[in-house]
C-alpha cells in the first residue's frame, strides 16, 4: 500500500490553481453553450486577444480582479455563481 503524504503549501496552492482553473473553464464553456457565442466574440468584446482568455483558463492567477470582473459582467454570471460553479459556498 503506497504511503500518502501531506500536500505542502506548494502543492495546495497548485490544487487551488488546478481548481480555479477549472472554474472558469466551466463558465466560459457554459457560457459558449448557453448563448452560442464564440470566444472570439467574447475576446472581442473584452478587448482581448484570444490568447489571453487561453491564457486565464490556463492560470487564473494572470488574470486582475477587473479583468475577472469584466468577464463575469460579460459572461453574466455573478461573482457568487462563478465562485459556486467551483464548489465554493457563498
Amino acid at each position: 500500500m503506497p504511503k500518502i503524504r501531506p500536500l505542502t503549501s506548494e502543492g495546495r496552492e497548485a490544487e487551488q490553481t488546478k481548481k480555479c482553473n477549472e472554474v472558469l473553464a466551466v463558465a466560459l464553456r457554459r457560457h459558449r453553450v448557453d448563448t452560442g457565442i464564440q470566444d472570439q466574440v467574447l475576446c472581442k468584446s473584452l478587448g482581448i486577444s484570444r490568447n489571453a482568455i487561453i491564457n486565464y483558463k490556463r492560470d487564473p492567477g494572470v488574470m486582475t480582479l477587473d479583468m475577472a470582473r469584466k468577464v463575469s459582467h460579460a459572461i453574466k454570471v455573478s461573482p457568487e455563481d462563478w465562485l459556486a460553479i467551483g464548489g465554493y459556498k457563498v
